[in-house]
């Protein structure tokens, strides 16, 4: 895909393209213990690592390079590294730095997987070459990486810096054939045998940087692009904390300003500001700063069109007009509005200009974000939910806002799409389509870019079981959350690539022309991009690009002589860059260059990655110089998430083009729906290194996937789980339906794990079976999933207690057709056979008599079930319907009409099934039999 300015509001036209991509560069050699530099004799060896503890006497944000010659605090061989608190450290507490160093014996050759988990940060290296950097900060975070390893000794260096908090570390790995992690065990480690251990209390000195873990490679830059400077913009004294950046009417430069209150506060006085800056120039003391208005509602976006301001508040978009001229906006009018801001995390982020509605006018477009949960509890379970508070409607929703005139504030708006949580990034294209930058939380396993359409869900469920005093029924679902999640244009892995995305922006000219920059708030500095589309769906790269601001980046405007104005804020040590809360600064360009990727792109059986500068062809056609790690996502209701089948990708060959611009990767079982991670220790042809030697690309398509939609398989789901009472015959329940499944030629899964409603998982079956399910047993996730599964013509059946689950879902009523009410007492009962027609009930008696446990229902099934049995009240005591429903159904059926040429889902319930005894009663097991292949298709 290919981004293009085509318009002067700098909208972006989408033009499809096929991709090509990928590399990872082999690390500069860092430095290695004089011991470890030689392969030393195997006898000067014994079993174990060398484990040293350095003290610092300043606070530690990172790992530091002890320097060399000087005794540390704690020097003993172990037999592995397993620390789980301060003893393991040797009693120190906080600020120190961990050095292990070994001799890995490797007796197999092949691919290994490496895994540290550690309490703060840690960085792993064999043979002089990085495998992984753990960021772990304040929390034992376990981070993987691979390295493929010939027989024999391999140099092994493990660092790790311990700040404040808990202290841990652990180093493990998955040998070829293994199938899971263990600790790398003492007979696979060597040491130097006989040694003197000397060590000395107090502070150590440390090396500036860590070997070969540098600024931008496996952490953030620290300084900015060559091709750029950094020049201040605010004169002393004014410290904006930025919402929003803008060119006003008259020229000047507009800074909305609010204190952040990130902290659930209840406090909503209006306390924003809109500053008008004027005389920017080589002075900042020269600029003039005059507020130009003020008392707004936490503004997060500014746009001028056809002179009049717009800005993005909690509660609405108003427009302010400067009608006498005096530089001071007098008026301010609500302009667009209809959405609820009730919660601390309710924010309205732009608005921006984009396409109208027709595809060809101009419109505004904003998002709204999603709460936090400030007390909420399940009313069945009680559990306080905190990740997701209710929301009211329209919440976490892409919308477009009209510019025509005559319309009422709440005329204006059109909700486009829903499942964002903190859409605090908008870029429109040409096409009606849009960028939108979403941050990490529940929903969200990582940051993400959204190519949003209109009538699409992006992940992010709006909690609607949680109970408060504002919303006694529970919050409203997210917009077209029915819907199945699209997946992410762009993966950005948290604590990776970034942790807080902000302001996207088109690159207008030069040679990232058409890519975007990414502000980021918490690890500061800026990010860069590419798209590209493969079989009609985009997926992008993400590279650093620069650092060396004062303060978090929230926003980014070009200015006129191509510079780039950037806005800063901040609050809390969870939401700022290093504890800066302000800054105003521009990047103003040099002409320089720098040696780094330019684009990546999906090619057949790997990728290409472009570089701006040739590479040295030698080193491109290494492939020793290339690491490459994949995994996915599962998004939960759990704030974040961790990284799933993480694997290692065995680069086959590089192939590098003539020119030495471009290498073509062979990338050996890369995988659609998987992030990718590449690391590239390449030079250029002129020996400069590369300015960040990783990226990051998600690959939603390889050239080999399909895209075209399958039909369901064949295999049956049998699920019951129980979140209230329990039945005792439920194991003989999953017997007798793996019987009749083997009897229909069918194979029968049995599980109670809901994770096994989610879109790849199902697409296995044609037929579920809720068997004595109670209570609520599906989130919001693996409701839609169950949703989306039934409209595809999937079959449902209920047995028993299938009716006692699921209140609170509306839909899951469509499925079942009833919900329990009551029951008597075991006993025997008349069933009366009303249609003899249905497999369900072909064969069976007209009358029959059989002992259950026989339920009453609150109403009858819904209208377009058909009875299949009714219950003889007069036959039994203690049960009955309420006398206006007239009837008592026991059984019953449903045909949905298909769509889309496809054949409509069938729907069962049946009443019996609580006794062990009905599932070896032939004539029971005759009922379930038909009803199972009658939703099956196979009758």
């Amino acid at each position: 895909m290919t981004l293009r300015s085509t318009l002067p509001f700098g909208l972006l036209s989408l033009t499809l393209a096929t991709a090509s991509c990928a590399t990872q560069e082999p690390s500069s050699a860092a430095a290695i213990e004089d011991a470890l530099v030689q392969s030393p004799d195997r006898a000067d060896l014994e079993p174990g690592c060398t484990f040293r503890v350095y003290q610092s006497d300043f606070a530690l944000e990172r790992v530091l390079e002890p320097q060399q010659d000087q005794s540390p605090n704690v020097d003993e061989r172990r037999s592995g590294v397993n620390c789980t608190g301060p003893d393991d450290f040797g009693g120190l507490e906080d600020n120190y730095v961990v050095q292990v160093t070994a001799w890995l014996d490797v007796t197999e050759p092949g691919m290994y997987l490496f895994r540290t988990t550690s309490d703060d940060g840690s960085f792993l290296e064999l043979d002089g070459r990085r495998v992984l950097w753990n960021s772990g900060l304040h929390a034992p975070q376990s981070r993987d990486g691979a390295m493929q390893l010939q027989l024999g000794l391999h140099a092994l260096r493990l660092l790790m810096f311990e700040a404040l908090g808990g202290e841990y570390l652990t180093l493990e790995w998955q040998p070829p054939g293994a199938e899971d992690f263990a600790l790398i065990p003492e007979s696979a480690l060597l040491t130097e045998r006989g040694v003197t251990r000397v060590v000395a209390p107090g502070p150590k000195l440390f090396l500036e940087q860590l070997g070969d873990l540098r600024p931008g490679d496996g952490l953030p830059l620290e300084r900015v692009h060559p091709g750029w400077r950094v020049e201040d913009l605010r004169p002393e004294g004014f410290e904006p904390q930025v919402g929003g950046l803008g060119w006003l009417p008259d020229g000047r430069l507009g800074v909305l300003s609010f204190p952040p209150m990130n902290d659930q506060s209840a406090d909503r006085t209006p306390v924003g500001k809109l500053y008008a800056l004027g005389g920017l120039g080589d002075d900042p003391e020269a600029t003039s700063v005059l507020v130009a208005a003020e008392g707004l509602d936490v503004p997060l976006g500014m746009v001028t069109h056809e002179g009049k301001v717009y800005v993005g508040e909690r509660d609405g978009i108003y427009r302010l007009e400067d009608r006498d001229g005096d530089g001071v906006f007098e008026t301010r009018e609500l302009f667009a509005s209809g959405w609820a801001s009730d919660n601390y995390h309710h924010f309205t982020f732009g608005p921006v200009l984009g396409r109208g509605a027709d595809g060809t006018g101009v419109a505004l477009h904003a998002s709204l974000s999603t709460s936090i949960g400030s007390g909420g509890e399940d009313p069945r379970s009680g559990a306080v939910i905190g990740a997701n508070g209710p929301n009211p409607a329209n919440r976490g929703s892409w919308m477009r806002i009209s510019l025509e005139e005559g319309l009422s504030p709440q005329e204006r708006v059109e909700y486009l799409a829903g499942g964002f949580r903190t859409p605090n990034g908008i870029l429109p294209l040409a096409d009606g389509t849009a960028l939108i930058a979403d941050n990490q939380g529940a929903w969200k396993p990582a940051n993400r870019i959204d190519h949003a359409r209109p009538g699409h869900f992006y992940g992010h469920y709006n909690e609607t079981r949680v109970v408060t005093e504002a919303y006694p029924e529970g919050g409203v679902a997210a917009l077209y959350s029915d819907h199945a999640p699209s997946a992410p244009a762009l993966w950005l892995p948290q604590n990776e690539s970034n942790s807080s995305p902000t302001e996207m922006l088109l690159i207008p000219g030069g040679p990232f022309k058409d890519q975007i920059l990414i502000g980021e708030l918490k690890q500061g500095g800026i990010r860069r991009a590419c798209f590209e589309t493969v079989d009609g769906v985009m997926q992008g790269t993400v590279f650093r690009f620069t650092q060396g601001f004062e303060g978090g980046v929230n926003r980014l405007l070009w200015g006129d002589d191509g510079s780039l104005i950037v806005g800063m804020t901040g609050e809390t040590a969870t939401w700022s860059w290093r504890g800066t809360t302000f800054g105003l600064q521009r990047l103003v360009p040099t002409g320089e260059t720098a040696f780094e990727f330019l684009k990546v792109q999906v090619v057949r059986g790997g990728l290409k990655i472009t570089f701006t500068e040739p590479a040295d062809l030698e080193q491109l056609a290494d492939v020793n110089n290339y690491q490459a790690m994949q995994w996915g996502y599962r998004a939960t209701a759990d704030y974040g998430g961790s990284k799933r089948d993480v694997q290692p990708v065995f680069v086959k060959s590089a192939t590098p083009f003539p020119d030495g611009l471009s290498v073509v990767l062979e990338l050996e079982g890369m995988r659609s729906d998987r992030v990718m991670h590449v690391r590239a220790q390449v030079e250029s042809a002129a020996g400069e290194p590369l300015w960040s030697p990783e990226f990051w690309t998600t690959v939603n398509r390889t050239l080999e996937s399909s895209t075209a939609p399958a039909d369901l398989g064949s295999d049956v789901l049998v699920f019951s789980k129980t979140a209230g009472f329990r039945h005792g015959s439920i194991p003989d329940g999953i017997e007798a339906l793996e019987r009749i499944g083997a009897e229909l030629g069918m194979d029968v899964v049995a599980t109670e794990d809901s994770e096994v409603f989610h879109d790849d998982s199902l697409q296995q079956f044609g037929a579920v079976v809720f068997l004595s399910t109670t209570g609520d047993i599906l989130d919001l996730a693996q409701e839609a999933a169950l949703r989306r599964w039934i409209e595809r013509g999937g079959g449902f059946m209920g047995v028993h207690a299938a009716a006692d689950t699921e209140y609170d879902w509306p839909y899951y009523r469509e499925l079942v057709g009833a919900l329990f009410s009551r029951h008597p007492a075991i006993q025997k009962a008349n069933v009366e056979v009303l249609d003899g027609e249905h497999p369900a009930t072909a064969g069976l008696p007209s009358l029959w008599e059989r002992t259950d446990e026989w339920y009453d229902y609150q109403t009858l099934p819904l209208e377009g079930f058909r009875t299949l049995m009714q219950l003889d009240e007069t036959s039994y005591e203690g049960g009955g319907m309420a006398p206006e429903l007239g009837s008592h159904p026991i059984a019953w059926a449903r045909e949905i009409e298909g769509t889309d040429g496809r054949s409509g889902a069938r729907l069962f319930y049946t009443g019996g099934g609580h006794t062990t005894e009905s599932f070896s009663e032939t004539l029971f097991v005759q009922h379930l039999t038909g009803a199972l292949a009658w939703i099956s298709r196979l009758r």
